[in-house]
């Protein structure tokens, strides 16, 4: 079964259309249509039902997919043990961070593991966790740490190993007048302005329903943002606040730039989880990384 066809299978499942499967891989429509057509030749099934609204995928399609995934992901990884072997390339290792733990879990496992592989080349691809795993199972990734939200199914096809629990608390600066309160209650965080996440993620929610169970209304004035250093300069130079898991910010902690308030409604605990693909080995380089990183995590909860 040609891997370049499945690619374009996948593609068009990911995506629910011909031509968006087209610019997500770089060919003509007309190419993903005519692989899928040789697919659906050589299989003896249809995999598409085409309508005005895109293309659904059957059951047969549903059936292949995860086949496809392992596939083209013993590909990927094939090609790469070859590489290393003939001494093409040392080798390469492709991450998947989640948000929360690429600055203080992440980037001083990288800097550990290439102080002992430097021949190595490194790709981290940080993003949240559905999609990084679904490149995980597409072979895109070697190794994938997060901490999925409750909501998130981990695929089941993928192993996974908790590295620690990630804990939520209210962030503040120290001059805010919050960080200086005795006893605090849901009714003394209404004055202020919040900062969420773009899309209405769990803990977000989590805050919304906190308010809205004690007859208040959910915060209005809120600035929304993905980005860690916009919110933590945010943070840093006005009264705002940010319901935040502590590893994230174990560094601003540790340094006093920022203050974990404990409140029950908003506290909360989830695992930060290790993840790779259930079927096929680890490569070498990310039998090497994983120590570095569970190292980094121990050290970090520890502290």
């Amino acid at each position: 079964m040609d891997p370049r066809k499945l690619e374009h299978f996948l593609a068009v499942i990911e995506h629910g259309q011909f031509n968006l499967a087209a610019a997500a891989t770089g060919v003509s429509q007309q190419a993903v249509s005519k692989a899928i057509a040789k697919l659906e030749e050589e299989l003896g099934v249809a995999l598409f039902e085409r309508s005005a609204f895109g293309a659904t995928p059957t059951t047969f399609a549903r059936t292949l997919e995860r086949r496809a995934q392992t596939i083209l992901a013993e590909t990927r990884l094939a090609n790469a043990e070859l590489n290393a072997l003939s001494g093409a390339k040392l080798g390469t290792l492709n991450l998947g961070v989640g948000l929360s733990l690429a600055r203080n879990i992440m980037a001083p496992a990288i800097h550990r593991f290439r102080a002992q592989r430097p021949g190595i080349g490194i790709s981290a691809f940080v993003d949240v966790s559905p999609t990084l795993y679904q490149r995980l199972l597409r072979g895109e990734l070697d190794l994938v740490a997060s901490a999925p939200l409750e909501s998130v199914q981990v695929p089941p096809d993928v192993t996974t190993v908790r590295l620690f629990m990630e804990r939520d608390a209210i962030m503040v600066r120290p001059q805010h007048p919050l960080a200086r309160a005795k006893h605090l209650t849901l009714s003394d965080f209404v004055p202020y302005p919040w900062i969420a996440p773009s899309q209405n993620y769990d803990p977000w929610l989590r805050v919304c329903d906190a308010f809205s169970a004690a007859g208040i209304s959910p915060p209005k004035d809120v600035i929304r943002t993905d980005s860690t250093p916009l919110t933590i300069s945010l943070l840093s130079s006005e009264d705002c606040i940010c319901l935040l898991g502590r590893e994230m910010m174990a560094h601003e902690l540790r340094t006093g730039d920022l203050v974990a308030l404990s409140i029950a409604p908003f506290s909360a605990e989830r695992p930060a989880l290790l993840a790779y693909r259930s079927k096929g080995p680890l490569s070498p380089a990310a039998k090497a990384f994983i120590p570095l990183l569970r190292e980094v995590c121990q050290n970090l909860s520890a502290a």
